[in-house]
C-alpha cells in the first residue's frame, strides 16, 4: 500500500467492520431475507425479547458456513442442501472467504434505519392498534383529511402486513394525530 507521501509498504489489512443497511448485510453474510444477518435467529423470532433469560443470541457458526461453502466444488446438490440446512444463500465464493482473522458475522454493525427506527415505529403502530382497536384505528385513518404531504390510507393501517419505508414515513406523520382524536 502507498502512503500519502508515496512510500510503498507491505500491508495486511483486516476487515474489522462492515457498515451497510439491512439488505447489504444479508448480501454479505449470505443470510436469507427476514433473518438476522449476525445471529441464528430466524425471521419468526426477531424482535422477541425474554426478560427471564440473560442470554444473548449466539452468532452464526462460521465453521458451518465454511463447511457448506467447501461442498461447492464437489457436489452441487450437496452444496444446496448444506446451505439450506444452515439458512444461507447458496453463494459459491463470497469476497470475504479467504480473508484472514475475519468472522463476517462479528463484523456486521447495527443498521440504525431498519433495526431501530422502523422497528420502534412498528412497535408503536402495533401498540396503538392494541390500545384503540383495529376498527377504530382504521376509522381514524379514513377520517384524515386529504393533504398534499400525507398519504391517506383509505383501508386503514391495521391490516397492512408488509410496509415499505415510504409507508412507514407517511404513518409517522399522522400517528400522533390518531392518538389525539379522543
Amino acid at each position: 500500500m502507498s502512503t500519502g507521501s508515496g512510500n510503498l509498504y507491505r500491508a495486511h489489512p483486516i476487515l474489522a467492520a462492515f457498515i451497510g443497511d439491512y439488505p447489504e448485510q444479508l448480501l454479505v453474510t449470505l443470510g436469507l431475507n427476514g433473518d438476522c444477518p449476525r445471529c441464528q435467529t430466524d425471521r419468526n423470532g426477531l424482535g422477541e425479547y425474554d426478560n427471564n433469560t440473560n442470554t444473548d443470541a449466539s452468532l452464526r457458526d462460521l465453521d458451518q458456513t465454511f463447511a457448506a461453502l467447501d461442498t461447492f466444488d464437489t457436489d452441487a446438490r450437496q452444496f444446496l442442501q448444506a446451505c439450506a440446512s444452515i439458512r444461507i444463500k447458496p453463494t459459491p465464493r463470497p469476497f470475504w472467504l479467504k480473508f484472514p482473522f475475519l468472522n463476517i458475522y462479528r463484523s456486521i454493525t447495527p443498521d440504525i434505519l431498519h433495526q431501530m427506527y422502523q422497528g420502534v415505529m412498528k412497535h408503536i403502530i402495533q401498540w396503538t392498534i392494541s390500545v384503540l382497536g383495529s376498527k377504530e384505528v382504521d376509522a381514524r385513518c379514513r377520517r384524515i383529511p386529504p393533504n398534499h404531504n400525507i398519504r391517506v390510507f383509505t383501508r386503514g393501517i391495521s391490516s397492512l402486513s408488509r410496509v415499505t419505508g415510504q409507508e412507514h414515513d407517511q404513518m409517522c406523520r399522522f400517528l400522533l394525530g390518531l392518538l389525539n382524536q379522543c
